[in-house]
């Protein structure tokens, strides 16, 4: 593998996770690599009427092998190519799409290789377009991504090593893990057939889908920071439009 510093970087497997404008025609397309990871490239002309091929290529969800110039932060794009057609979503899996794209950008430092998030990254894809169902798939991409990241989820056992038991409810501490609570269980609480449930990767009722989503928002909240995330304003949005919608 070429390290990342080096001058050219030829064929790399990637997506498109966010773009922005920079300068009079140029952007800045911010890249997810299967061997360095999250990327910054400058793509120069992108928004100009010269650059067409460039243009049309920096849509997200479209497998690419790009080629890149240049050390430092802002290394050069040279050549992008489609290597499958874009994965189609619906309306509301845009905007799952667009999540996962958020949690790469504001999780990932710049330059580290992670092959493991690249292809969780297209399974998730692939699953949000395909699948009847996608909650499962979110929850599951978030707790692999904290784990690639070195932020373990514990779910199978205690903090102090008791197998959990799937009738008993749990809180769980961000620092030890799963702690039995007393029933009635408490707001943050979640039943310990949820997380053995999210432990074998079923997450196949209603109840393990709320505690999963319960538990993983508390989890990524520490990393996420304060900046609300764009997709859940987007999702709420989406929401709002369809009650309006009702008649």
């Amino acid at each position: 593998m070429t390290n990342p510093t080096h001058n050219r970087v030829a064929l790399q497997p990637a997506y498109i996770l966010h773009t922005r404008p920079y300068r009079d025609s140029s952007c800045i397309a911010d890249v997810l690599t299967q061997d360095y990871g999250r990327m910054a490239l400058l793509v120069r002309g992108a928004r100009g009427k010269r650059n067409a091929a460039f243009k049309g290529g920096l849509q997200p969800f479209t497998p690419l092998l790009i080629s890149w110039i240049g050390k430092g932060e802002l290394p050069m794009l040279t050549e992008l190519e489609a290597v499958g057609l874009p994965v189609v979503l619906s309306a509301a899996r845009v905007i799952e799409g667009i999540y996962l794209n958020e949690l790469l950008t504001r999780l990932l430092e710049r330059g580290e290789s992670m092959a493991g998030i690249y292809h969780n990254y297209h399974s998730a894809l692939q699953g949000l377009a395909h699948e009847p169902a996608t909650e499962r798939i979110l929850r599951l991409f978030e707790k692999e991504l904290l784990q690639e990241l070195g932020y373990g989820v514990i779910l199978d056992v205690e903090g102090g090593g008791a197998p959990i038991q799937s009738e008993l409810w749990y809180r769980y501490e961000i620092e030890n893990g799963p702690r039995q609570v007393a029933a009635p269980p408490t707001k943050d609480a979640i039943l310990g057939a949820s997380l053995l449930s999210f432990a074998r990767r079923e997450l196949a009722d209603a109840q393990s889908l709320r505690d999963a989503k319960k538990l993983m928002r508390r989890l990524m909240a520490p990393h996420l920071g304060l900046r609300p995330l764009h997709s859940r304003q987007l999702a709420r949005a989406l929401m709002e439009l369809k009650k309006d919608l009702v008649v």
